[in-house]
């Protein structure tokens, strides 16, 4: 089956859609953040943080989390009603930003999470105007900020349930400077919005740098212990948003350990020994344009989607704007909403023996170049940025900076991930990109983590283990 080209609007990114435009009414800011510019103390630490809805109770549910629960019910119901509308509003986003950001890197690995990045300029969008708050919005296909906001907090509500079984928790938080008189407005729907935990002290100092190094570990469970160790805010950081996914969920049929064997890997850079898991199953296999696909499924629901490039092709080939790959996607999306959807053209049931490599892959990667390149350009140019929602004044103004750290593990048992992006504003003239580093693991494949619904989590490009 070939999709139109209004299909494919439509659905490429029904993976992000199922979790976007529910509403968060149920989800109440515990505390909200502090009235007034003065610092309430002396050094750093917290103001206040989200509260999410609760699932489960150690005691019988009173009436009023009764209500909650079919509050929330009710309000998935609806949402699953309008997929397609939201499914066509952010399909460009995941392939035009996965297509940008997994492209080109030399034969390294490069590792993606399209949710926590959404998540990250979803914040970025409060505290800018005019044309640089047009532009993240045109890249997120927000046609407004009531509706961002109702996207992002969908992915929140969403996200903190965790129907399906295995693990997904986001966290968002903002890291003021004490020096600086903000609106407090803005900062209010951050947290009530947003639903960010907000922090006060000096950028550039041990005691706040540490702080914010401890609440990243925390949140991503130690997996970018590296990465998050070396997080740093410049004396002339005027705000710091911060993101963080993680993932964790075991597969549906574990792979047998003792079937582990080293295998040969053909790497871009040549010939490695690595060890290979092995499983036997009955499953859909499917061919594209030059690749071939099969997918895992963990406990709950979620998957995995391996895609390997023919031999006379290549990842990038397979990335590129017009391959067979991204209506590939689009159509396993609408299958995995409508199970009713016809087959792919090019699907077999088949007995697959499945040789996959483990691999425990990470990266480290400035975003600034990427999004100028998906048309984010205005808010790194301090003379033209437009952070006036933020604050008042005539201090140049401007993201200085865009990190995404994001690591990935499989072994025989599942998977487990984590990622942050951190975007900084500071003052003055906008600083370089920082070294990018990536760190090797497999040979050339691409994966993409989704969840039971295809929200994709996480998307990968694996040359090297």
């Amino acid at each position: 089956m070939k999709l139109t080209s209004s299909q494919k609007l439509t659905l490429a990114l029904i993976i992000l859609a199922v979790l976007l435009a529910v509403t968060a009414a149920v989800v109440a800011f515990s505390g909200g953040t502090t009235g007034g510019t003065k610092p309430l103390f002396a050094g750093s630490g917290k103001l206040a943080g989200p509260k999410l809805p609760q699932l489960s109770f150690e005691n019988y549910p009173t009436e009023e989390q009764e209500r909650e629960l079919s509050d929330i019910t009710s309000r998935v119901e609806a949402f699953r009603e309008e997929l397609p509308r939201h499914a066509e509003a952010l399909a460009p986003f995941f392939e035009r930003s996965t297509r940008q950001i997994l492209s080109s890197h030399g034969g390294e690995n490069q590792i993606y999470s399209p949710l926590n990045l959404y998540m990250a300029l979803s914040m970025a969008a409060e505290v800018t105007g005019g044309s640089t708050q047009g532009q993240i919005l045109d890249l997120l296909g927000a046609p407004d900020l009531e509706s961002l906001r109702n996207q992002s907090q969908g992915l929140w509500l969403m996200s903190s349930l965790n129907l399906y079984g295995g693990e997904t928790d986001l966290a968002n938080s903002m890291w003021l400077n004490n020096a600086i008189d903000y609106k407090q407005e803005t900062l209010d729907l951050l947290a009530k919005d947003h639903f960010a935990e907000s922090f006060w002290g000096e950028p550039g100092t041990e005691e706040y740098n540490k702080l914010l190094q401890d609440w990243t570990n925390e949140k991503t469970r130690n997996l970018l212990e590296d990465s998050a160790n070396s997080l740093q805010m410049d004396p002339s950081t005027l705000l710091t948003l911060m993101s963080t996914v993680y993932f964790k969920a075991s597969w549906h049929d574990m792979f047998p350990e003792d079937l582990t064997a080293a295998g040969t890997f053909h790497a871009p850079q040549g010939d490695i020994e690595h060890d290979f898991m092995h499983q036997g199953f009955s499953g859909g296999y499917c061919r594209g344009e030059h690749f071939g696909a099969a997918s895992l499924s963990f406990r709950g629901g979620a998957g995995m989607t391996l895609l390997l490039p023919d031999e006379d092709s290549s990842v990038d080939a397979l990335l590129a704007e017009g391959s067979d790959l991204w209506d590939f996607l689009s159509w396993q999306a609408l299958r995995r909403a409508d199970p009713n959807t016809p087959e792919w053209e090019e699907s077999t049931w088949a007995k697959i023996k499945l040789a996959l490599p483990k691999f425990d892959v990470s990266s480290n990667s400035d975003l600034i170049d990427p999004l100028k390149s998906l048309g984010m350009t205005d808010a790194f140019d301090p003379d033209i940025s437009d952070f006036s929602p933020l604050m008042d004044g005539d201090i140049p103004v401007c993201i200085s900076k865009v990190n995404h750290a994001a690591r990935v593990m499989v072994d025989e048992e599942g998977c487990t991930a984590a990622s942050y992006v951190e975007i900084m504003v500071a003052a003055g003239a906008a600083m370089g990109p920082d070294e990018i580093i990536d760190f090797t693991l497999d040979r050339p494949f691409i994966f993409v983590i989704h969840t039971m619904d295809g929200m994709p989590l996480f998307a990968g490009v694996v040359n090297r283990p």
